[in-house]
């Protein structure tokens, strides 16, 4: 995900919980699951983003010039995230 175009930002998101090639099989957590990760340092109750950055999720509202705005979920505590992206996208 990308937020920087609708293109990058559309349809079922599924966040990666681990680094492989193209073609491996992965783990993914899909919409509805608690993900956590050590190094997050998220600020509880925050409502999460697609980042402006391929791949990321951001605490603040996108406002690149094309920027497109979708929830990606919500921050449990400091590390862990309720991953539930919105349908849509504004």
């Amino acid at each position: 995900v990308d937020s920087d175009a609708v293109a990058t930002c559309k349809g079922l998101i599924g966040l990666a919980m681990e680094a492989k090639n193209d073609t491996q099989a992965m783990k993914v957590a899909l919409p509805g699951s608690f993900v956590r990760f050590d190094a997050w340092a998220w600020t509880v109750g925050a409502t999460l983003y697609a980042g402006e950055t391929l791949g990321a999720i951001q605490e603040t509202i996108p406002t690149g010039a094309d920027a497109i705005i979708r929830v990606i979920g919500f921050a449990v505590d400091a590390d862990t995230i309720y991953f539930n992206p919105s349908s849509d996208q504004q």
